[in-house]
């Protein structure tokens, strides 16, 4: 990865940065929680690289944790110019892979 340094220099001459996106687990970790709905969930937040020194971070609601494991794989290799939304992201995966995440709770944009 560039350092930030670089990336500056790179974008006042007009360059394009690729922005990199890693999943970052954070739980669910409440034993309480755990005991009601069960160790096979994970979520977190995705870090975004390549924009600022940085990264910026992207909300992600739990999901199953093989779905999170899938997920996560596929973002190791997706790269883009411009910042992605979760729901962009998640609309892409779901196309490439034929997968469909199963979530704890519906996202909005899931909702009929």
């Amino acid at each position: 990865m560039l350092s930030f340094w670089i990336q500056k220099k790179l974008l006042n001459i007009g360059w394009k940065v690729m922005l990199r996106y890693v999943t970052n687990w954070m739980g669910p970790i409440n034993y309480d929680w755990i005991q009601k709905n069960g160790n096979h969930w994970a979520g977190g937040r995705i870090d975004v690289y390549g924009g600022g020194e940085y990264p910026d971070e992207i909300g992600l609601p739990i999901m199953h944790v093989d779905d999170y494991g899938h997920f996560s794989e596929w973002l190791d290799s997706f790269t883009s110019i411009d910042m992605w939304t979760l729901e962009e992201l998640v609309h892409l995966f779901e196309k490439q892979t034929k997968a469909n995440i199963r979530w704890f709770y519906t996202p909005y944009w899931k909702e009929e």
